[in-house]
């Protein structure tokens, strides 16, 4: 079954004229894409069955069942959605039905163990009419692309009269347009937007439409970054900082409060200075700024874990991929590369709110810690992951935070065996938190090119190591490298949206498709930073200062593709464009 593509190669399935707007949701009835007959018999009329329109009722569908058959039918909406599936049926007898939903076929077919995360998936639900006629059932809200219906027990004609979801976006029509002469690009921009736009809710953004339903901050911005790309709409970024909470780590996560500050930075890079904003920033994220510098910092300037403070699994959340297991807090480079970046974005807003004895401090604290980081954490190929490795070094790297074996080992145990070397996460959050000294890249992209390295197998970092491999002065390897990971995923797999993790080379092993004991989401907000990358990249373009108001174009660290991308700005409609690859990039500006 392929999925389904509209001609900007947008898994989107609204555009313009489809769907109910009011003001804040689209809504849009979808209807099938395509069905498959699991079970003996034939589904009539056979021929509509290929040529189905997801945006047009196909009409009824018809099978007789045999004494002892069962009626087995797979249906794809083409894309992934969120809403009410709604079933209604002409039964000739009573008996049993079926219906199971899931991002991905195997899912919705009720393969692999029931899952145990947070309750939500996979969604099956049972009926029992009693008697013949019509029957009509609704299944809870939920997110996903294939539905199951099995009929048991039922003899004669069944006339499967509509099969339909209610779905609803977040949002209006899609405002940015990106093309590019590598349709690859362009399908990783749209795809990128729609899962940012699953997953954006009216005061909040979600991790995922069938994971945790919840804000991670970290997530959070990421879903932010690619919705404004996409749909310029500020009003779910301004009502959820003006909630950010106080005096603790945002989800108990140090880098995730980090990345709200980053939040912060983008947002006003985006939409520029408005009272809502400025309100949030001063209320809210300054005294968490106070907070962390006053109470959660060492006397040199590090972040420390505090026994009397909350943390995801003891130590907070870094990412899903294999790093090296250990080390304190302070040990702890990706914590510490964040905090001075996070420093440097605060200086910047300060200075943009005109505060600059704020800017100032956080400036000068930056400068102090960058020095410092450097003596500690710098090491042939780049910058230690931690600087007190809590197994020996031959241990295969894993996932260090599950269920509190880093604080385990370190903090209980006192496991040290010294630095662990660079990793691909310490030299991408050096890069980002401009630690490398000029004439220094080259050594950072050999390790960021490494493919001895366990590799990055989440969304989330995608957006990270190869946009500083890029930085390094590998522009063109690290696009391969993003199309390795996201083109076996979108292209090889038809997937409409971005996952949560992925491994390319084990595509073909049915864990790949969430059905596994805690699934995957394949279709997740932390993934969404793609379209930055494109951004920075590809298009080569950086936004400097408040709306849009400069936009700083790069000839350097891009991989040169023929492209065209327009995007909403306050002012009106910002065109970035090269004609050819070896074209000069144009940018020019329409105003409202």
């Amino acid at each position: 079954m392929k999925l389904f593509l509209d001609e900007s190669l947008s898994p989107d399935p609204t555009n313009t004229t489809a769907g109910r707007y009011d003001g804040e949701w689209t809504f849009l009835t979808v209807y099938p894409h395509a069905m498959r007959l699991l079970s003996p018999g034939r589904l009539e009329p056979e021929i509509a069955l290929e040529n189905l329109d997801l945006r047009k009722d196909p009409g009824p569908f018809r099978c007789e069942v045999r004494a002892g058959d069962e009626l087995d039918v797979l249906i794809d909406f083409g894309t992934e959605l969120v809403g009410h599936l709604t079933v209604e049926l002409k039964l000739p007898s009573g008996g049993g039905i079926a219906c199971s939903t899931g991002e991905s076929e195997l899912e919705a077919r009720d393969w692999g163990p029931a899952s145990q995360c947070k309750g939500q998936r996979p969604r099956k639900q049972n009926f029992y009419p009693s008697s013949a006629g019509l029957f009509s059932f609704q299944i809870e809200e939920g997110a996903f692309r294939f539905a199951r219906i099995r009929l048991a027990g039922v003899v004669g004609k069944v006339e499967l009269l509509k099969i339909a979801v209610e779905a609803q976006f977040y949002g209006k029509e899609r405002r940015s347009r990106f093309q590019c002469e590598d349709p690859f690009w362009q399908r990783l921009w749209e795809s990128t937007l729609y899962t940012a736009r699953l997953n954006t809710r009216p005061d909040e953004f979600w991790d995922g439409p069938k994971r945790d339903r919840h804000l991670w901050w970290g997530d959070g911005r990421m879903v932010k970054g690619s919705f404004d790309f996409g749909y310029f709409d500020p009003r779910p970024t301004e009502r959820l900082l003006a909630k950010f909470p106080l005096k603790q780590w945002a989800n108990n996560i140090p880098v995730f409060s980090f990345e709200s500050i980053k939040m912060v930075r983008e947002h006003l890079q985006c939409y520029g200075l408005s009272d809502t904003v400025v309100s949030s920033i001063r209320d809210r994220f300054w005294p968490q700024m106070d907070w962390i510098i006053s109470t959660q910092c060492g006397e040199d300037g590090r972040v420390e874990r505090r026994d009397d403070v909350e943390y995801f699994f003891k130590m907070g959340f870094v990412d899903w991929s294999p790093m090296p297991l250990g080390g304190r807090m302070e040990e702890l480079s990706i914590e510490q590369f964040f905090w001075l970046e996070c420093l440097q974005d605060a200086a910047w807003i300060a200075r943009q709110l005109g505060d600059e004895p704020r800017s100032t401090d956080y400036l000068a604290r930056a400068v102090r810690l960058r020095s410092l980081l450097r003596k500690l954490f710098r090491t042939k190929g780049g910058f230690h992951h931690t600087l007190g490795l809590a197994e020996t070094p031959e241990t295969p790297w894993r996932m260090p935070l599950d269920f509190g074996m880093h604080y385990q080992k370190t903090y209980v145990e006192k496991l040290n065996f010294g630095p662990s070397g660079p990793s691909l996460h310490s030299n991408a959050r050096a890069v980002f938190a401009s630690l490398m000294n000029p004439g220094e890249e080259a050594e950072l992209k050999a390790t960021l090119a490494s493919e001895t390295l366990p590799p990055i197998i989440t969304g989330y970092y995608q957006a990270y190591v190869p946009s500083a491999r890029a930085l390094c002065g590998d522009p063109e390897g690290a696009a391969a490298g993003v199309k390795d990971y996201f083109g076996a995923m979108l292209d090889e797999l038809q997937t409409p949206c971005i996952w949560e993790s992925f491994e390319p080379l084990k595509k073909n092993n049915p864990e790949v498709w969430g059905i596994n004991a805690w699934p995957k989401g394949l279709c997740h907000g932390f993934s969404c930073g793609m379209t930055r990358f494109i951004l920075r990249h590809l298009v080569g373009a950086e936004i400097t200062a408040p709306g849009y108001g400069e936009v700083h174009l790069h000839e350097q660290a891009v991989f040169r593709r023929a492209f065209k991308l327009t995007l909403p700005t306050p002012q009106g409609e910002l065109t970035i464009e090269r004609t050819e690859a070896s074209a000069p990039v144009v940018i020019s500006r329409h105003t409202n």
